[in-house]
């Protein structure tokens, strides 16, 4: 079995919530980016283990799919239960306004590139999966470009090892779901949605990161 690590990313971004009302609060929204990082010679059993919970569960693990909250508790009770994995959160500081989406992309290349230089570093991860965005069909064929110019930006500056990589891959791939489930989750605490998903989880995060 070989050692070298991998990781896993996808993002969420919700709005903040009055706690009182439950109503959107028009303040802006929070931006996350959540990696769920195993060993390369783990992902097949780890495919596995989220196929098996999915077939359990009776729907798929995409967060925003999931309208109640009985189906969302049971979910991340679910992936609770899922071993060979940790997470790392990078979020944004407070919340952003998105309007025209400039923020948006700035928020989430500095998430990035936070994400990028602690998994290449101190997380000892060989290289990172993330969701593809390239639909010609929607006008994104442009920005996976974009998430390896961060890398090359932080390569050129000797913040990440030159031998860490990136890759993309649909949405899906088993474990991209994961990451989706505890950036969904995290996402629901930071806006004022709820925090009891996020409890769930909370032991299986290792890192969390805010970024401005």
């Amino acid at each position: 079995m070989t050692i070298d690590l991998v990781a896993f990313l996808d993002e969420s971004k919700k709005p903040v919530r009055n706690r009182a009302t439950g109503n959107v609060a028009g303040t802006g929204s929070f931006y996350v980016v959540a990696g769920v990082t195993t060993f390369d010679g783990e992902i097949q059993a780890l495919r596995e283990q989220i196929t098996k919970v999915e077939g359990g569960l009776g729907f798929e693990l995409h967060y925003g799919h999931l309208r109640t909250a009985n189906r969302r508790i049971r979910a991340v009770e679910a992936v609770a239960t899922i071993t060979g994995w940790e997470a790392s959160v990078f979020e944004s500081a407070e919340p952003i306004r998105t309007n025209g989406g400039g923020a948006e992309h700035r928020i989430r290349a500095k998430a990035l590139e936070a994400a990028f230089v602690y998994l290449g570093t101190d997380g000892g991860v060989d290289r990172a999966v993330l969701e593809t965005r390239s639909e010609p069909s929607e006008g994104f064929h442009q920005l996976d470009n974009k998430d390896h110019s961060v890398l090359q930006r932080l390569v050129a500056k000797d913040q990440v090892p030159g031998g860490f990589s990136i890759s993309h891959a649909n949405k899906d791939e088993p474990l991209l779901k994961l990451a989706d489930v505890v950036a969904g989750a995290r996402t629901d605490l930071l806006c004022g949605k709820g925090d009891e998903c996020y409890a769930h989880l909370s032991h299986l995060v290792d890192k969390i990161e805010q970024v401005r």
